[in-house]
């Protein structure tokens, strides 16, 4: 029997975007590619990039209805299984779009969650990510289901009159509550950690994803944090030691 591990397949996604007046073309254009960065970073293949050009957004879907034709049509023939947005959309966008081209919708901070959950390795970045990702799903949970006429009871819920949105709704709530005092509490105890090296002169490395920030750290105290050209590749914090002489 192989021991060989074999990577997954990528997800084939289509990518898009609404470019307006608004936006200069350079600029939109270096959205676009971050965009595509970000979908790799995710695990995603572009297949396709499309592109609206519209004096404003569509209340209801974003971009027209015609390109969502265009593109439930492309996603159909290159076997898409994602269509990603380059916008953070509303739950009710994201019903509509879902509805028309019949597959799964992701939004800019969908996105750049999940490539959080993948990158999170100690447990307060885990528990930060997840709260995020609660409270995204929340406000979408009322268009989320199709089995609301459903009726559940029993140990966990109010009532035997009580629909299935109703107590997913409650169950995200108490998540969101428990993540939060979890949080609460480790922050306590990292802002104790903090307090026990006030003998030592502080530096902070701030910067945008992927502009050489861990390589900056073990350049300085010949530390090994990890290193990818990936946007979001380390997302947890790190505090190490060095001395300039």
């Amino acid at each position: 029997m192989s021991d060989v591990k074999y990577p997954a397949p990528l997800e084939r996604v289509i990518l898009a975007g609404l470019q307006t007046p608004k936006t200069p073309p350079a600029l939109f254009e270096i959205d676009m590619k971050e965009m595509e960065m970000l979908c790799t970073t995710a695990g995603a293949m572009v297949v396709d990039i499309i592109v609206q050009k519209r004096d404003s957004p569509v209340s209801s879907t974003y971009i027209g209805g015609g390109k969502l034709d265009e593109i439930a049509a492309k996603m159909k023939q290159e076997n898409c299984a994602s269509l990603i947005m380059d916008a953070n959309l509303s739950p009710g966008q994201v019903r509509n779009i879902e509805e028309i081209i019949k597959a799964k919708v992701i939004d800019r901070s969908q996105l750049i969650l999940d490539i959080f959950a993948q990158h999170a390795k100690t447990n307060e970045a885990r528990i930060q990510v997840e709260l995020a990702q609660m409270r995204t799903l929340y406000p979408r949970l009322t268009h989320a289901w199709t089995h609301f006429s459903r009726q559940v009871g029993g140990i966990g819920t109010r009532g035997p009159g009580e629909k299935q949105l109703e107590v997913d709704r409650r169950f995200v709530q108490k998540k969101i509550s428990d993540l939060s005092d979890r949080l609460k509490k480790m922050e306590k105890a990292r802002a104790t950690q903090c307090k026990s090296r006030s003998g030592y002169f502080k530096v902070t490395l701030v910067g945008y994803t992927n502009v050489g920030k861990s390589s900056l750290l073990n350049a300085l105290s010949g530390s090994e944090c990890l290193v990818e050209n990936k946007l979001f590749a380390t997302l947890d914090t790190a505090t190490r030691k060095t001395f300039i002489p």
